[in-house]
């Protein structure tokens, strides 16, 4: 059951309120009754739910990892670690990562923070206001000097430090294609469609 797919599904309620959330298998049975009022789908085995006016984090056997503290607000969990949020003053947050035990392993002090890919959470400071990315301990890998939030996909990102110019780095924030192009759009299968300073497009390989 543990590696089973699971679905969110809603029992049956004539007046369409009084319904409650579980989870069907992929023969459309009850591997978990429903008897959630508020639920999210499962993603790295664990799924948020609301009972009773309190907030869980729940594996696939339905048994409550850890409750959720009323003051922090938690998203999916992306590669062992969740973005986790609270507002410092009123819309202020702070954001950091909390792991599946409930533990806050990386501590509410960026402006915004992404999900974790690819063994990197991408940040943003709440000094400079630039991106940057750390590691699942929390070190600082790729220095906050970028002006876009760095989405890495086969090991590699598009990167704007300058406003105008964008580039394309590594892992550890290296330049592999220098800052010298108006665009870049995404890449796939090591090729993307770009834009030169004379506004001319082509395609870029890697």
């Amino acid at each position: 059951m543990k590696n089973q797919s699971l679905f969110l599904a809603r029992s049956w309620s004539n007046d369409r309120k009084n319904y409650k959330l579980g989870y069907i298998n992929a023969l459309g049975q009850w591997a978990i009754e429903p008897e959630y009022e508020k639920a999210n789908e499962f993603h790295d085995g664990f799924a948020k739910v609301e009972k009773d006016n309190k907030t869980f984090i729940i594996n696939k056997q339905n048994e409550k990892i850890f409750e959720i503290p009323t003051t922090t607000h938690l998203g999916q969990f992306h590669e062992g670690l969740a973005i986790a949020y609270i507002e410092e003053k009123r819309g202020k947050y702070k954001h950091g990562y909390m792991n599946p035990k409930g533990e806050l392993i990386i501590p509410f002090q960026y402006e915004r923070a992404e999900n974790f890919k690819e063994g990197l959470g991408c940040i943003q400071s709440s000094e400079n206001k630039n991106w940057g990315a750390v590691d699942k301990s929390g070190q600082l890998i790729i220095t906050c000097k970028f002006h876009n939030s760095l989405y890495f996909e086969d090991r590699i990102a598009v990167a704007n430090e300058d406003y105008n110019l964008y580039g394309v780095i590594d892992l550890k924030g290296e330049y592999i294609i220098l800052p010298k192009f108006e665009s870049i759009d995404k890449f796939s299968d090591g090729l993307a469609n770009v834009r030169d300073k004379k506004l001319e497009n082509m395609v870029l390989s890697i």
